[in-house]
């Protein structure tokens, strides 16, 4: 999601990348899909930095126990990758991506 919107900020196009907190197959996005609405359309009333690029963490909890929206700076950390060699049923050698989340910001007032 992410890095569709990077992407689309590169070419200077706003962009704007929805997450909800949950991995779960059973996800109930109707609260992230209310927000989401919600935040757009306030976006799209005003004028907008063609570089804008935002990225929305929305909390798995039901639509009205979400207070509203924090601005916060993005954290200064990144995933440090690996990529594990493993064996399909069939034999068939392939690469598993694997890693390890590293913050490096220790601020308060953070996206982590």
């Amino acid at each position: 999601t992410m890095s569709a919107a990077l992407e689309a900020s590169i070419e200077h196009i706003p962009s704007i990348g929805f997450s909800l907190l949950d991995f779960s197959m059973e996800a109930d996005f109707s609260g992230a899909q209310h927000y989401a609405r919600l935040l757009v359309q306030q976006i799209l009333g005003k004028k907008i930095d063609k570089h804008l690029c935002l990225n929305v963490n929305i909390p798995a909890i039901p639509k009205e126990l979400i207070k509203g929206f924090k601005v916060c700076k993005q954290a200064y950390a990144k995933y440090d990758e690996d990529f594990v060699a493993r064996k399909d049923p069939h034999g068939r050698k392939y690469y598993w991506l694997t890693g390890e989340f590293v913050n490096f910001d220790k601020a308060k007032d953070t996206d982590v």
